[in-house]
């Protein structure tokens, strides 16, 4: 039972325990293959199952009880496992004895466990193949003997003392004596125990007090307020148990709406999210507290509001005007009504939230506190506001909505463009904006030869349907859709372009080249597309047609390079091209590849040089080409130093580059030089070679370089074998740029 403190007088509590047919629910203990347990509780049995020998299984487990051979529990799995085994109860135990397989040590579990439970109990374990296991246990079962009724604080026994009430209650009832603020949340634990075999029984009661606000502070500080700006302000409550109850008042005018509460130690708080009005401006606001449960709590603390506000403005259209009547052409002026203090410095229009700047040759003028609108336009329909200002903040008016009436106009201006084969038929939606909103259509064609009247089209509103299928060339142009409400006829049609369509047309000069034994191109020229944005596509048959070998598709032009085919066989192309209305007409060629033996030999599988180890290699033989150069040039000086005054004979001897290379060796070849459009032309002579890839599939040629340039000079008795002789200036540049 609670209690509470005054700030004057310490009251007395109590706190009862009662007890009653206290029944412990505990597993038995075993002492010695004996085991025991409390009446009415769990009783646990164990058995080993653990299985003699690998590849072994258990077929029975029977339990029986004292002498008798009848089993009392069955576990039958001679036609499964354990898992999915048969259980068998005896009467005297179901429901409440199970055998529970899935613990460590398997156990009999009876709960509640009965005072003629006690006995030996045996357990049979049959396998299928090993010797049959017997185990023993023996059960003992003790009664409810009286039970002690004890309180505890933490650790310390603070009453040991209880009444036996009747056979199956005690009670201990605890008196606390000048209780105090700071018994707050005491703990106290009644126990009850009757055996050393049970844990005891326990409950704990927090002790809860109530307790009276001590103070109430508004802690927010006092200042003055912008009317129509949300403030926040806070008030404490302190000592209060259960936390208090917070109020706010505004001239005893209770506000309910916006008060948030939270809660922190031994005091509470309350924040008010607050919007003073205009009318707010001298009012008492206050923030009172109580705890609910006791009486004479309550206390006030408030202040007088000071509230500034910006203005207030309303919007109204000028008079004899309505906003559901005006219509497109007409002058429209409203005006916009102000409230303020301090006054307003600026006013400001919005139309849909858009501010409105004067604009006199559009017919927008804006003077004081008015908006004239002159010969009001589709685009001026809307909500209109306005926004006055002050030092405080801004003020927005209501909103007034024109709602203008104009004659019909296509919702989406832009044309639409319908590609239709003959026969074909399309939905083609009109759909207007208008004001009535109640329009009639019209629907024509224009054919560039004639205009023709349409009157068979569906209406739903201001939308209408028109199924159109051209079934000639007459039916393919414009179609145009008009409309009409009681303000006028519109003035610019939707329109919508009928525009022929079908299957493309063949694919036209489609030729072969660059035939190889592993491969070949296609390349044809477009035929008419159809109206639709059409592919292009490759069929690669054996000739006998029995096997695809390939089937390409191209979206850009109708040129194809198959690659991968075996040499020496012939093929079936099939080409053609495709939208979406379906195929052309195929092309059908025939074309076979060459034998392998004209491609040059050499790995197809030779990997690429990548940039990076071509740009090694480069720098690599550019430093031994230049080595070898200034090698050259080193001894080349010494010997004009050593031979001094040779004879003019021997000068003839050091001769130059173009002397030494063969004269019918020209640096330009000519084309029936050429054995084949492969040569290439090197550094400074006709070095023809054939190109380490044709001209599509990378296959090597046989064929190895025609000309070997190699120059031999002689000087005494020695042999100078050098690819050319570098060491006059015509051979040296001419080697350089050979290099």
């Amino acid at each position: 039972m609670g209690v509470f403190e005054t700030p004057y007088t310490i009251v007395t509590t109590s706190i009862l325990c009662a007890l009653t047919s206290v029944i412990c629910s505990c597993r038995a203990e075993e002492f010695g293959g004996q085991f025991t347990a409390v009446a009415d509780g769990l009783a646990l049995l164990p058995c080993n199952i653990t299985i003699p020998r690998f590849q072994d299984a258990i077929s029975l487990i029977m339990w029986y009880k004292g002498t008798s051979e009848v089993p009392i529990y069955t576990v039958d799995a001679r036609k499964g496992t354990l898992r999915n085994a048969l259980h068998l109860v005896a009467d005297g135990l179901r429901p409440r004895a199970h055998f529970d397989i899935t613990e460590h040590t398997p156990l009999l579990k009876i709960e509640p466990v009965r005072e003629n439970d006690a006995g030996m109990y045996r357990c049979r374990v049959d396998f299928r193949w090993s010797r049959t296991m017997y185990q023993e246990a023996r059960l003992n079962v003790v009664g409810n003997p009286m039970p002690t009724v004890t309180w505890w604080n933490d650790t310390d026994v603070v009453d040991d003392t209880f009444t036996v009430v009747n056979q199956d209650s005690i009670r201990n009832e605890f008196v606390i004596q000048n209780l105090r603020r700071e018994n707050l949340f005491s703990e106290f634990t009644c126990q009850a125990s009757n055996s050393n075999y049970t844990e005891p029984v326990t409950s704990t009661v927090i002790l809860d007090m109530y307790l009276r606000p001590i103070a109430v502070e508004i802690l927010s500080p006092k200042r003055p307020l912008a009317a129509g700006k949300s403030t926040q302000i806070l008030c404490r409550s302190v000592g209060s148990r259960p936390a208090a109850n917070i109020y706010w008042w505004k001239d005893r005018k209770k506000l309910t709406s916006s008060a948030i509460i939270a809660r922190e130690g031994n005091y509470t708080i309350s924040k008010l999210t607050f919007t003073p009005e205009m009318g707010d401006n001298g009012r008492y606001l206050s923030c009172l507290t109580e705890n609910p449960l006791l009486h004479n709590t309550r206390m006030e603390q408030g202040w007088i509001l000071n509230v500034r506000y910006v203005p207030e403005v309303t919007l109204k259209l000028g008079s004899n005007l309505q906003a559901d009547t005006i219509v497109e052409g007409k002058d429209v002026y409203f005006e916009c009504h102000v409230q303020a203090n301090p006054w307003v410095d600026d006013i400001v229009w919005l139309h849909e939230g858009n501010p409105i700047r004067n604009k006199h040759n559009e017919g927008i003028i804006i003077s004081n506190q008015s908006l004239v609108l002159q010969h009001i336009k589709i685009t001026s329909r809307g909500k209109y506001q306005c926004i006055a200002y002050n030092s405080e903040g801004s003020g927005r008016s209501n909103e007034v909505e024109i709602n203008l009436k104009f004659i019909p106009m296509c919702s989406d201006s832009r044309e639409k463009d319908y590609r239709l084969a003959r026969n074909e038929s399309v939905t083609i939606p009109c759909v207007v904006d208008a004001n009535p909103s109640d329009v009639e259509f019209y629907w024509n064609l224009n054919n560039s030869r004639e205009l023709v009247d349409i009157h068979s089209f569906s209406v739903n509103g201001s939308r209408s349907e028109l199924v159109y299928r051209p079934r000639g060339d007459n039916d393919y142009g414009v179609l145009l859709c008009w409309t009409r409400n009681t303000i006028g006829v519109q003035k610019e049609p939707c329109v919508f372009n009928i525009i022929s369509v079908g299957r493309p047309r063949p694919l036209q000069n489609c030729v072969l080249f660059n035939i190889s034994a592993r491969g070949f191109s296609v390349r044809c020229k477009k035929g008419y597309d159809g109206g639709l944005t059409q592919r292009f596509h490759l069929e690669i048959y054996s000739s006998l047609k029995e096997r695809v070998f390939s089937n390409m598709t191209q979206t850009i032009s109708p040129t194809f390079l198959a690659t991968n085919l075996p040499p020496s066989t012939s093929f079936t192309l099939v080409i053609y091209a495709s939208n979406m209305k379906g195929k052309s007409v195929s092309v059908i060629l025939t074309a076979t590849t060459t034998p392998a033996t004209q491609e040059l030999k050499g790995d197809l599988n030779t990997p690429a040089i990548s940039p990076t180890l071509a740009i090694i290699i480069g720098v690599v033989g550019t430093i031994v080409v230049l080595a070898i150069a200034i090698l050259i040039f080193t001894r080349c000086h010494r010997r004009r130093n050593s031979t001094g005054q040779r004879k003019e004979g021997q000068k003839e001897r050091q001769t130059p580059l173009h002397d030494c290379i063969d004269p019918n060796f020209s640096s330009k070849p000519k084309p029936d030089d050429l054995d084949s459009p492969t040569e290439l032309s090197l550094g400074n002579g006709k070095i023809p070679r054939r190109r380490e890839l044709s001209p599509y599939y990378g296959l090597p040629m046989e064929d190895s370089p025609i000309h070997n340039i190699k120059t031999t000079l002689q000087e005494g008795n020695r042999n100078l074998n050098y690819p050319l002789d570098t060491c006059g200036t015509v051979g040296w540049g001419t080697a350089m740029s050979s290099v």
